[in-house]
């Protein structure tokens, strides 16, 4: 994998980092009644994408 490459998944890695992040603080100050299940199957899939990125076979 070329630099470049490597370097433009780093930043998809910490923009998907960043948007977990938020979900998390928001949950722990904001998070609507009954709110939980979805935001917990947004963080999911966020977590989800961000582990099949990280672990790509492409960057072993």
């Amino acid at each position: 994998m070329s630099f470049q490459k490597l370097d433009d998944l780093g930043h998809k890695l910490e923009a998907l980092e960043h948007a977990l992040a938020i979900l998390g603080a928001d949950e722990a100050t904001h998070m609507a009644v009954g709110g939980g299940e979805k935001r917990a199957e947004a963080m999911s899939a966020l977590a989800g994408m961000h582990h099949a990125r990280a672990t790509a076979p492409e960057i072993a």
